[in-house]
């Protein structure tokens, strides 16, 4: 098979932003993988892979300040089953792990992020980094008390977000 073709089939299998990651480790960048003779073999196993998926799980989940119970429930599942998923213990499906990117505000891609060995440290700072100011902008527009003042700074913020895209794309 084609590496572009390969590389997009697993970017649509793996959803978005870390997918590129995980194609990279399954091309064999950073001593994830290796191919030979059109067999991809992988030097983590599965259940090494599942401790990272859930490992990155976990971290998400406790950055939000959501409890395994929150997330247990909003699944239909029980606590010990996520603290399972985190664990590495029980595998995620793919379906449960596009339910549980969802709720933690992620695409399913984000828990592989890191998996080819790349610097995980800094994807992960940037994020954390990104949340404080999404916590702090949204802790100061909740105390504008004035529907007129919201409404403005909304407005303001859409304005901006409008000029960066347009200055990125154009």
């Amino acid at each position: 098979m084609p590496c572009a073709l390969r590389d997009n089939l697993l970017r649509e299998v793996l959803w978005g932003q870390g997918g590129s990651a995980a194609v990279g480790a399954i091309r064999g960048r950073a001593g994830g993988a290796k191919e030979s003779f059109g067999v991809i073999s992988v030097k983590m196993s599965a259940s090494d892979i599942d401790v990272h998926v859930g490992t990155q799980m976990r971290k998400r989940r406790e950055a939000l300040g959501i409890s395994q119970g929150r997330l247990g429930r909003h699944l239909g599942l029980t606590f010990s089953q996520i603290q399972k998923y985190e664990k590495g213990t029980n595998r995620v499906g793919a379906g449960r792990l596009y339910q549980i990117a969802s709720f933690l505000g992620v695409t399913p891609g984000h828990f592989f992020i890191g998996i080819d060995g790349s610097d995980e440290a800094t994807v992960v700072q940037r994020e954390d980094s990104r949340l404080d100011e999404i916590r702090t902008l949204n802790d100061a527009f909740a105390s504008i008390k004035d529907g007129e003042t919201r409404a403005s700074v909304l407005a303001l913020v859409r304005s901006l977000a409008g000029d960066a895209s347009r200055r990125r794309s154009g």
